[in-house]
């Protein structure tokens, strides 16, 4: 027998975001690995088995595949008229004999809802059904091209996060179908229209054209759904092309023939609460009573508290100026022993001129009449303590900020402890020019020149010992963090405070807004920076999330998709961290980052053992965009469905 695929599913959080997630099965394009052929790829049969119930769902897709046959084509000009006017457009001509390939790839690269996770997937071999498994990224893509180097049978399904998936399937030929399945775990979700949906994210739209994918045969040959509920609730499913109906504990079963076009499905029942939470209540395999509730979070959805008061500024520069050439040249030479001038030619960039106008400009931008500032020079504050913006205290500040000069002494670390004294739990902005030593890691190379590792210097210890000591001391601080600088390690340390990078120290240009001005008739440049909280443009997620509830001692949540806990289905409950006095406390990680929906929103599901009748209060904090934020779930455990109330 051969052996089993493997299956790779690998979450994190990124920045990918998709404002419609769906897997659409015509975007599935397959080609050789030898000449890189693209050959249509027919979708013979779809599958779909959804369980519902006690506010989960569990999908399987299965899918039979059929590459096609390789065939020459060219573009030819068409005249197209309508009422506004003839033009000139072009159609595909396709000429020659089909000509039929082997070692064929299948893939498609899809995004489904983020509550969506992966969980088991099966290719056929044989006529075999052989189960994959989740591994580490590394080693399964290893695995997969090593596997394909053989020429035998494997399928891989990677995760990018924020339900972002590609999937490989090897090896195919022309006219012989491969069968796949993959199942996928999810949950019902309020709409706040007192509706409970889940999602069956499957689309074939055959105007979606994928280079040759969908050239030909845009139909799924047969397609057949059944949909079942587990918890003896009655549900409608939906889904265009295929059909609707009732669901409950007698299956409803669709079938139909070359559908062309496929719309997402959904599973929806009424909310028997009329409220924006939905608490439902189910039983794992010991029988034991669980109780959670799904919860959009978004600005309109929770209670956000004023901005803070204080803002400390800090500058941190060691050089006046900062020679990139001069840098790379160096990082090259010593990370790959090789010469490097293609910044050779660029004039030095004067770091410390720029580090003041950004402070002057922070001071203007973010201290507004009852807020307090300070500013902390190369490890000294201006003030004792933060002062009004009185016009005495700013032209005390900005004196300061002129007639200082920066420090090839000064420790960013000594700073920061300063600013987060006076600072508390309000706002710091980092305006440095740390940066990973040139001497950070070499790059290891034999004798024949082949790559062999990384050894990191004694320089690369010390400012990892550094970056952590300074994420260590905002955390602590619980202050949200901005920055102006050119390090990815104190951006990362910002985003997981609630704050982002304003802008760059070191670029002339960056991604960033710049306004243009005159003098001289020259045209300048000056940063336009931006709000520090909600930003339309620059907001940032959700960050710093806790859930705490003092009537159970066990308590789990899900974040979008990521790190599931589907214990009320197969295993007991696991408490993931520690249990703070008064009930439970779960922190998935310090200072979590969210990405955002598109729309600002972020899903939230929590879940605990509970007694029945027993009323609940699950209270939710973090920050949104920066500002701290509050809300509280109430609700009764018991039935099929509880009773949540806002409060």
């Amino acid at each position: 027998m051969k052996p089993a695929p493997r299956l790779l599913a690998i979450l994190f959080v990124g920045a990918f975001v998709s404002a419609f997630a769906q897997l659409n099965l015509n975007t599935i394009s397959s080609a050789s690995v030898r000449e890189w052929k693209y050959v249509p790829t027919k979708v013979e049969t779809v599958l779909v088995e959804t369980e519902v119930g006690n506010g989960l769902a569990k999908t399987t897709l299965t899918m039979v595949l059929q590459p096609g046959a390789y065939q020459d084509y060219r573009y030819d000009p068409v005249e197209i008229c309508d009422d506004s006017g003839c033009y000139t457009s072009s159609r595909r001509v396709w000429y020659g004999p089909e000509e039929e390939v082997d070692s064929i790839e299948i893939s498609s690269r899809f995004t489904v809802p983020t509550d969506f996770v992966a969980k088991e997937m099966w290719l056929w071999v044989d006529g075999q059904k052989q189960r994959a498994y989740i591994q580490d990224l590394a080693l399964a893509t290893a695995q997969y091209e090593s596997t394909v180097n053989r020429r035998k049978d494997p399928a891989l399904l990677r995760c990018h996060g924020n339900g972002s998936y590609d999937l490989r399937i090897f090896p195919a030929e022309s006219f012989k179908a491969r069968k796949i399945a993959v199942e996928f775990n999810h949950t019902f979700n309020d709409d706040s229209a007192s509706l409970i949906t889940a999602a069956i994210p499957l689309a074939f739209d055959s105007a979606y054209s994928y280079y040759y994918a969908s050239s030909k045969n845009a139909s799924i040959g047969y397609m057949k759904a059944r949909i079942i509920a587990t918890d003896g609730g009655s549900y409608e499913f939906d889904m265009p092309g295929l059909g609707s109906g009732t669901v409950s504990s007698r299956p409803l079963v669709l079938e139909k023939e070359n559908i062309v076009t496929l719309s997402p499905g959904s599973v929806y029942t009424s909310d028997p609460s009329g409220s924006n939470e939905y608490l439902w209540t189910g039983k794992d395999k010991d029988n034991n009573l669980a109780a959670g509730f799904s919860y959009m979070i978004s600005q309109a959805t929770v209670d956000l508290e004023p901005e803070p008061e204080t803002r400390v500024i800090v500058l941190d520069v060691r050089e006046e100026h900062w020679d990139q050439g001069e840098y790379y040249e160096a990082l090259y030479e010593y990370q790959y022993g090789r010469t490097y001038d293609y910044w050779k030619d660029v004039e030095p960039v004067n770091v410390w001129e720029r580090a003041q106008k950004y402070a002057v400009l922070c001071i203007k931008n973010y201290v507004n009449d009852g807020q307090k500032f300070n500013v902390v020079i190369n490890e000294e504050p201006v003030f004792n303590s933060p002062v009004s913006p009185t016009t005495s205290n700013l032209v005390k500040a900005f004196t300061a900020i002129a007639a200082a000069g920066p420090d090839a002494g000064t420790s960013t670390l000594d700073a920061m402890r300063e600013a987060a004294d006076q600072a508390g739990d309000d706002v710091i902005i980092l305006i440095s020019d740390l940066m990973r030593p040139y001497n950070y890691v070499k790059y290891l190379y034999d004798s024949n020149d082949r790559y062999t590792g990384t050894e990191k210097s004694s320089a690369g210890t010390a400012f990892d010992e550094l970056i952590d000591s300074l994420s260590e001391r905002i955390e602590k601080s619980e202050a949200t963090l901005f920055t102006i600088d050119d390090e990815y390690s104190l951006s990362a340390i910002a985003n997981e405070s609630g704050g982002y990078r304003l802008a760059s120290l070191r670029d002339t240009y960056y991604y960033y807004r710049y306004q243009p001005y005159v003098v001289d008739g020259e045209q300048k440049y000056v940063p336009a920076l931006p709000k520090l909280f909600l930003d339309e443009y620059y907001g940032r997620g959700i960050t710093g999330v806790e859930v705490t509830c003092s009537q159970v001692d066990n308590l789990v949540y899900t974040l979008d998709g990521h790190q599931y806990f589907w214990w009320w289905w197969a295993e007991p409950v696991a408490l993931d961290d520690a249990v703070a006095p008064g009930g439970a406390v779960l922190r998935k990680r310090s200072a979590m980052v969210l990405p955002r929906y598109a729309t600002g929103e972020r899903l939230l599901r929590v879940a605990a053992f509970a007694n029945p009748g027993q009323n609940l209060t699950f209270t939710i904090t973090g920050k949104m965009g920066g500002l701290k934020f509050s809300k509280t779930v109430k609700g009764t455990a018991g039935g099929s469905y509880g009773t949540p109330d806002e409060n």
